[in-house]
């Protein structure tokens, strides 16, 4: 894939190991990543060279492409308003419903104000049933028009429709 320098994203929910992980493989392909979550405290850890809970050796690509600039941490909504893409990167081996709910309606609902009508949210990851019906009432709720597209194993897309 070629290097695409001018689009850019941010992945809410930045700092949980799937979001780590697909900024990771963003980065890599030339993309500018934002990782955003709500709390600064959490984005903190992300720009030293101790992560938790990632596996050997991410925590070192993570600070590499940090400081490298490919990716920026951030706590601040208003990162949101310039990306050409939002993401929501949904652990798929979370099974706690109402954990995954609260930590969705968190994350989306911090930058929610700051989205723009023709910027798409797509949802990295197939995720529980719920939360698929938890995101459209939540568009739903924020005056968002959402197409839900299943294109099959791996990936459920939320785009604005037209």
């Amino acid at each position: 894939m070629p290097a695409t320098p001018d689009l850019s994203v941010v992945i809410v929910g930045g700092s949980t190991p799937a979001a780590i992980d697909l900024a990771l493989e963003l980065a890599s392909a030339g993309l500018r990543v934002v990782l955003h979550d709500v709390e600064s405290e959490v984005v903190g850890p992300l720009t030293r060279d101790s992560v938790p809970g990632l596996p050997p050796g991410t925590g070192h690509r993570l600070v590499e492409s940090l400081a490298a600039g490919s990716i920026i941490a951030s706590s601040d909504a208003a990162v949101v308003a310039g990306a050409d893409c939002v993401i929501l990167p949904v652990d798929s081996t979370e099974r706690d419903e109402d954990r995954l709910v609260r930590w969705m309606v968190r994350s989306l609902g911090a930058v929610a104000v700051e989205m723009r009508d023709d910027q798409p949210l797509l949802i990295a990851s197939r995720p529980h049933p719920a939360l698929s019906r938890m995101v459209q009432r939540f568009a739903d709720a924020i005056g968002r028009s959402l197409l839900v597209e299943d294109p099959g194993p791996g990936n459920v897309r939320l785009s604005a429709q037209p």
